[in-house]
C-alpha cells in the first residue's frame, strides 16, 4: 500500500539517550538491534564517549536515558550516571531487563550515585510466559526480585521512580488482563504497553508475532474495571485505541550520537517514528498529531481497515 510522510509534527518528548553498548544478558525474541550488533557485542565503547555525548548535551535537555542493550553489563554505568549528576541532569533514567538489579547492593549504588528513574522490562505474569519471550532461564525470578527491591527502596522513601514496560506480541497480548494485575503490585508510575516493532532481528519474525491492534484492544476491555491500572500505549495509531484513547501515550524523540560516529559528530536526531508513518485514509484526521503511525509490516500484514480517521473530535479528551 501506498505509504506518505506524516502530515503534522507530533507532540514529542525530548531526550538524551545514552546507548551504552552491545551486550544484553537476554536473548529476546522481538529485539529491535540488527544482526549486525550481534557481532559488536564484545566491543569496548570508551566511556569518555559517552561522557562527551553528555557533556555536549548538558542544559539542552532535562532527562538522559541509559539504555541498548543491557546497560547494567556496562563496567562504567555508575561513573556515568555520577557525571550526568554532576551536570544537573534532572531526570536520571535507566532502561532495563530488570536481572543485575535483583542485587540489592548494586540498585542501591545506582540510587546512590544519581539514578531516580529505571524502567524496568518485563513481558508476563510468570516466567513461562516472559521466558518463551527472552529465551533465558531465570530472567523472570530475577526482574521480579528487581521490582521488589525497587518497590521497597522508593517505599523507604528514596528519591527513586519507576515504570514497568511490556512489549506486546502475539504471544502474550492476550494474557494482559491478568499481567496488568499483577504489575500493579509493585506500584509502577505507569505500565508502558510496547506495541512490537519490526525494526532489526524482530523484523525477521513479524509474521509470526505482530498482534492485530483491535486484537490488543479487545484484551484490555477484559481488565477488571476496579483494577484501573495506569497504562499507555506506545506505537499504536491514536484511532485504534478507540475508547481507550486517553490512554495514548506522547511521541518521544531522542537525541543520540552512535558508537560508529566520530566523537567530535554532532548529536543526531532519531525517534521512535522512523519506520513508520502514514496512508491516504489518515488525511484531514483531527488528531493527526498526537498520532503514532503505523509500519509498512504492519499494513502488508493486516491492511488498513482498523484506520479510522477522526473527523470530529472524541468526548474522552
Amino acid at each position: 500500500m501506498k505509504m506518505t510522510k506524516p502530515l503534522t509534527k507530533p507532540f514529542r518528548e525530548e531526550t538524551l539517550h545514552i546507548p551504552v553498548g552491545f551486550i544484553c544478558n537476554n536473548n529476546c525474541i522481538f529485539c529491535m538491534e540488527s544482526r549486525r550488533t550481534r557481532y559488536l557485542e564484545r566491543k569496548d565503547i570508551p566511556i569518555s564517549f559517552h561522557k562527551k555525548s553528555l557533556s555536549d548535551s548538558a542544559g539542552k535537555f532535562d532527562r538522559v536515558v541509559f539504555t541498548s542493550g543491557e546497560p547494567t553489563t556496562y563496567e562504567g554505568l555508575k561513573e556515568l550516571i555520577a557525571y550526568a549528576k554532576d551536570l544537573k541532569y534532572k531526570e536520571i533514567m535507566l532502561i532495563t531487563n530488570g536481572r543485575l538489579l535483583s542485587n540489592s547492593d548494586f540498585l542501591n549504588s545506582l540510587v546512590d550515585k544519581g539514578l531516580n528513574m529505571v524502567s524496568v522490562s518485563i513481558h508476563g505474569h510468570n516466567a513461562k510466559l516472559h521466558e518463551s519471550l527472552t529465551r533465558s532461564p531465570g530472567s523472570f525470578g530475577q526482574t521480579i526480585k528487581a521490582l521488589s527491591n525497587i518497590k521497597k527502596m522508593k517505599e523507604s522513601g528514596a528519591k527513586l521512580e519507576f515504570t514497568m514496560n511490556m512489549t506486546l506480541t502475539r504471544m502474550n497480548y492476550m494474557h494482559l488482563p491478568e499481567a496488568l494485575k499483577f504489575f500493579i503490585y509493585f506500584n509502577p508510575r505507569r505500565i508502558i504497553l510496547n506495541f512490537f516493532n519490526p525494526k532489526g532481528r524482530a523484523g525477521d519474525k513479524a509474521k509470526l508475532l505482530m498482534p492485530k491492534y483491535s486484537d490488543i484492544i479487545s484484551a484490555i476491555k477484559k481488565i477488571d474495571p476496579k483494577i484501573n491500572p495506569p497504562y499507555v500505549f506506545i506505537d499504536f495509531p491514536a484511532c485504534t485505541t478507540k475508547e481507550f484513547l486517553s490512554h495514548l501515550g506522547s511521541i518521544e524523540d531522542y537525541h543520540i550520537r552512535r558508537p560508529n560516529q566520530e566523537i567530535t559528530g554532532d548529536l543526531w536526531r532519531d525517534d521512535l517514528e522512523r519506520g513508520k508513518s502514514m496512508n491516504e485514509k489518515c488525511k484531514g484526521c483531527l488528531l493527526i498529531n498526537k498520532c503514532h503511525g503505523f509500519t509498512e509490516t504492519y499494513l502488508d500484514l493486516y491492511g488498513d481497515k482498523e484506520i479510522i480517521p477522526f473527523k470530529k473530535l472524541p468526548k474522552i479528551l
